[in-house]
């Protein structure tokens, strides 16, 4: 193929740092010329050169040694270029020389290799005899080049110290044959890229960009079109660019019966082009004539020139569908410019040359470019009905894998993809079967999954055939009169809903957070569904906390957790300003998708404090602990009403709530005694100050019990009541621990649920009433003296049993947790008593390390 190739490194004041760049020798002349594809094959193979294979090739021809750029059209070129090829994956291929575009390329590309760390692959291919300096290259040695030296000779440069890779072809043009720009091998390799088999199965689309430029860039610009490559002309360069965007806006088009152009001008046209052509080409010797004044332009030549331009036109717009030629206008004033930004006119010329819809959203997809897609799908309207329903799943599948939720967006908005049909169990099969996008892909096993899910009422259950593998379902826990196993997934007939909230939990459990916010917006419950992702979040932080390697995924999700807890209290508070009324039913209503919990009880569960706080939670919560009193009745009136009954009629304020059933008649009738009685009764704030009453009464009869009627040889009266109090409260705290959890748990799954929600208070109880029980089976078990006035059995027993009393006061503080008054101040104490634990246990751990010393 080659009998030269090695590395070139480059020093001196045009190269950053001592830059390395690859290079090979091919043969371009006659019969011998070396076929593209062996060369395409060595940059891409991993022994050689190791270049990631591309998803578009951007060909950057135009002005050598006559283009001069300003600063505007350096920075506007250089960041729409730089931002085109870092995004989308390109290689950007060049003449390889430190001068005009070439040498503004790669100056651009260098900057971004430095600056943001994207490394973008330039490829340099240059005729061999004009090359500077090139009998210093040698067979597999490192040659140094020194890019700023000067050759001497007119159709010598130096190669350009900002590209990675070069391909000289030996084409036997030498240095003193005429100039010539166009490098016919340079369509063979733009050619050879289009056809080669890559490993995603995509054609890379070619584009070829013209600055400025002479007429040896018009052979450039004539190959591609013919071969049907894109060229986008950035207007403002100068030259040829320019005159090829003039002629472009003033092109008059009209339709032909086949449905593409016919292009036309009229003479005012002609002469406006004339003129334009005599500004740009100010130093195009091929266009002056001399005479004895001196230079003139020679009209017979300019005319020639125009005819080429506006071939060259006709062949790029001819096409309606898929049209091949675009301006950039870099300084923004041309009415043909698609786009301000480069990096989109190229795209999308690409995208709009393609033939085929599907394989116009593949390249988009490989580029990330969704603002495309959305722009272009009105246009081709026609076309989109031709893909299949299969190939826009394939399409949604690649999106959700490779987190492209813009892309999710644009498929869902336009309807190019059906939830309902589209998330089946197999298709959840294959999306769990993803890697996650972190490394902490198994830190979620399947077991931690269905814990999660089961957390707030969802389940989930082996599929056939998936080797055990579970998915979790989105309508309510089953109960054992639920039908087959296949009822709990999702159908393929299953409605949007569903599919939304089940592709929603996906994108979580996956780590997908973008994916997962674009789905969590076309959810019908979104603020349940934001409580229930803080939920999720919350339980899978709790799974990885505490392991070291694993604090910065636990942090992770803890800011995800905030970020969700937060989206559903601004939701719920623009709900609220816009309907306070609709609002408050919205707490208590059932979500219908989330195990058919309200929004209080996943708020609860996510301990979303903020969410709890806000005042319209705050109203219900205090209406619903009033139960139907007046919300501004003081405590004393409630106390007062409790001594002594008769004055309810009087201190006991109802309120007729809304939505209660009434009639027309009833508006304004006065509440009668008997439903004041019937209101106060059956609050939950005289349930409170009730049961607060009779727990403060059995600490004093236990006080009592155990101070006073305490007898070693008998069990006395008192002891008998205190023993039925305590059975009855250990039944009333069992009751309550099996009414908030889900009725359909296993007896397993509900001990584990409970350990997991232990805290100080419920560890308080538990121990509480075992040492109860343990004093009072050693007080009556245990065999002793009857002789004995105070045996070792009471004595232990009275022990037991004043430690235990200690526990059932410090248990009564929670109910003061009740209290909006001392509720905060306990919190605050309760807090300050568990920091101060570590070094009250310190201090006493000191004062007993000193005594022994002394």
């Amino acid at each position: 193929m080659t009998d030269l190739c090695g590395q070139i490194r480059f020093f001196g004041p045009s190269a950053r740092r001592l830059e390395t760049a690859q290079y090979i020798r091919v043969n371009g002349k006659g019969d011998r010329k070396t076929p593209c594809k062996p060369v395409l094959e060595k940059i891409l193979s991993e022994n050689d050169w190791n270049v990631p294979p591309p998803n578009i090739v951007i060909s950057v021809t135009g002005g050598a040694s006559q283009f001069r750029f300003d600063s505007q059209l350096k920075d506007a070129f250089g960041a729409g270029l730089v931002k085109m090829a870092s995004n989308s994956g390109a290689w950007v291929v060049t003449g390889g020389e430190h001068s005009g575009v070439m040498k503004l390329t790669g100056q651009a590309l260098a900057h971004c290799r430095s600056e943001e760390g994207h490394s973008v692959p330039c490829i340099g291919i240059c005729t061999w005899g004009r090359v500077h300096m090139k009998d210093t290259l040698t067979v597999d040695a490192e040659t140094l080049y020194d890019s700023s030296s000067k050759s001497g000779k007119k159709n010598i440069t130096p190669l350009d110290p900002n590209h990675s890779h070069f391909v000289f072809v030996d084409d036997g043009i030498e240095s003193d044959s005429p100039k010539r720009t166009h490098q016919p091998w340079h369509g063979e390799f733009n050619k050879a890229i289009q056809n080669y088999d890559f490993e995603h199965n995509i054609k890379v689309p070619v584009v070829t960009v013209l600055v400025n430029g002479g007429k040896g860039s018009l052979d450039t610009v004539r190959e591609s079109l013919e071969k049907r490559v894109p060229v986008v002309v950035v207007k403002g360069s100068g030259r040829c660019a320019d005159a090829l965007a003039f002629i472009m806006d003033s092109a008059i088009r009209e339709m032909r019966a086949d449905g593409n152009y016919d292009l036309t001008w009229t003479e005012a046209d002609d002469e406006a082009i004339y003129r334009c052509i005599k500004d740009t080409f100010t130093s195009e010797n091929d266009l002056r004539t001399k005479t004895e004044t001196g230079d003139i332009f020679n009209r017979k030549a300019v005319e020639d020139l125009v005819d080429d331009l506006k071939t060259l036109v006709k062949t790029g717009l001819e096409s309606k569908d898929s049209p091949l030629l675009a301006v950039y206008d870099a300084f923004g004033k041309s009415q043909s410019s698609l786009h301000r930004e480069l990096d989109y006119v190229v795209l999308m010329l690409v995208f709009r040359s393609s033939k085929h819809v599907q394989d116009s959203v593949d390249l988009a997809l490989g580029w990330n470019r969704a603002d495309i897609v959305r722009d272009e799908l009105l246009s081709l309207a026609l076309n989109v009905e031709k893909v299949t329903n299969e190939k826009w799943a394939k399409f949604m599948d690649k999106a959700l894998e490779n987190e492209l939720h813009e892309f999710v967006r644009v498929f869902i908005n336009e309807g190019l993809v059906d939830m309902g049909k589209y998330v089946t169990t197999e298709k959840l099969e294959g999306l769990y079967l993803i890697q996650m996008p972190v490394n902490a892909a198994n830190q979620l096993q399947e077991r931690d999954r269905n814990n999660i899910l089961a957390k707030y009422g969802l389940s989930s259950t082996p599929t056939n055939g998936s080797q055990g593998k579970r998915y979790h379902r989105l309508s309510p826990t089953p109960g054992p009169t639920s039908g087959s196993q296949e009822d709990l997934f999702i159908s393929s007939s299953g409605n949007e809903d569903e599919g939304f909230h089940t592709l929603f939990l996906w994108a979580l459990l996956t780590a997908r957070w973008e994916v997962a916010e674009v789905l969590w917006s076309y959810c019908r419950e979104p603020i349940a569904a934001a409580l229930a992702a803080s939920v999720v979040l919350r339980a899978w932080s709790k799974r990885v906390r505490g392991h070291s390697v694993h604090v910065e995924w636990w942090t992770e999700l803890k800011e995800q957790r905030r970020k969700w807890a937060q989206r559903a209290l601004d939701l719920f508070s623009i709900y609220y300003e816009q309907d306070p009324e609709e609002a408050a039913k919205l707490i208590v209503r059932r979500a219908d998708h989330w195990g058919e919990q309200h929004l209080l009880k996943l708020a609860a569960e996510s301990k979303n404090m903020n969410f709890i706080a806000h005042e319209c939670v705050q109203k219900h919560l205090t209406e619903q602990w009033m139960g139907g009193i007046d919300t501004t009745t003081s405590t004393w009136k409630i106390l007062s009403s409790i001594i002594f009954f008769p004055l309810v009629s009087w201190l006991i304020d109802v309120d007729k709530q809304d939505g209660e059933d009434e009639t027309p008649n009833d508006m304004g009738r006065k509440v009668t005694t008997s439903e004041r009685f019937a209101t106060f009764y059956c609050s939950p704030v005289l349930k409170f100050w009730l049961y607060l009453f009779a727990y403060s009464l059995f600490l004093c009869f236990f006080s009592y019990s155990l101070m006073v009627r305490w007898k070693p040889n008998s069990l006395t009266g008192p002891d008998g009541v205190t023993l039925l109090w305590v059975v009855a409260i250990l039944l009333e705290d069992l009751y309550q621990m099996y009414m908030t959890k889900p009725k359909a748990l296993s007896i397993f799954r509900f001990c584990t649920d409970l350990l997991s929600s232990f805290n100080a208070f419920a560890f308080i109880k538990v121990f509480a009433f075992l040492l109860y029980f343990a004093g009072f089976v050693v007080r009556v078990a245990v065999p002793h003296d009857d002789d004995d006035e105070y045996p070792l059995n009471f004595r232990w027993a009275r022990m037991l049993l004043s430690i235990d009393i200690c526990l059932f006061f410090i248990r009564g503080m929670e109910l003061s947790f009740l209290n909006s008054h001392m509720g905060p101040k306990l919190t605050m104490i309760y807090k300050m008593v568990g920091r101060m634990a570590v070094y009250v246990v310190d201090l006493i751990g000191s004062e007993m390390f000193c005594a022994d010393c002394m």
